[in-house]
């Protein structure tokens, strides 16, 4: 009875993630909108990619969300989870380690991940980022209650081993500034092997390092000159 009542509590953290699913899924709906307008309605404009608008940076941020799980047996419910992800600049891409942690109705799930991720920035409230990947998955599969024939006393509780697994991802990503070094960035990324996974991820984005447009490039702030 103690296993079915750690479902129920889990169940209800599940439900209050569910406006952060929400929240993430309406960001990247938000952005293809503005995506598609900027494509068929820009007067003379271009896409920006974020490394050529933005100076070279790097990214510490920690995210919470939910995971959700097919194919996998003995991991089948909806989990609560939480990360850490450091991001470095390339020439044009970025590269993004990441781990995802997940501990909840008797499973136990650990993800390190390693990406390279494309910014498309959209306007200065929005940058679009796509990335693809590797995992290496580590997971426990729920333990299996048996149970007498009349469903009334648990008999033996069977527990399983960890099983690591090498495995792959694609997201999708939006990112909103609250301040010059601070944003918002909500992820929506599916992942394979074991099974399919589907991650809705919701956190906060600390630029280290890099240069205001302003340092960058030196001309705000420059007293005028005179031309004869």
């Amino acid at each position: 009875m103690d296993h079915r009542q750690e479902m129920k509590k889990t169940n209800r953290r599940c439900l209050f993630f569910k406006p952060l699913q929400l929240l993430v899924l309406g960001m990247h709906v938000l952005a293809l909108v503005h995506w598609s307008l900027l494509v068929h309605g820009q007067e003379g404009g271009e896409w920006k990619l974020d490394s050529l608008d933005v100076p070279p940076h790097h990214e510490i941020s920690i995210f919470a969300g939910s995971l959700l799980p097919f194919g996998i047996p003995g991991v089948r419910q909806e989990y609560p989870n939480w990360g850490l992800r450091y991001v470095h600049p390339l020439q044009i891409w970025h590269t993004e380690y990441s781990m995802i942690a997940a501990n909840a109705e008797g499973v136990t799930f650990f993800q390190g991940s390693l990406s390279i991720r494309y910014d498309l920035k959209l306007n200065e409230l929005a940058t679009f980022l796509v990335y693809v990947g590797v995992d290496l998955n580590l997971y426990k599969r729920s333990p299996t209650i048996v149970w007498t024939p009349d469903l009334t006393q648990q008999v033996d509780l069977i527990e399983y081993d960890y099983n690591s697994v090498l495995g792959g991802h694609v997201g999708l990503a939006m990112v909103t500034p609250i301040s010059e070094f601070i944003h918002i960035r909500g992820d929506c990324k599916m992942a394979g092997n074991p099974g399919s996974m589907l991650f809705a991820e919701i956190g906060l984005v600390f630029w280290l390092g890099g240069k205001t447009k302003e340092d960058s490039t030196g001309e705000e702030g420059s007293p005028p000159v005179d031309v004869e």
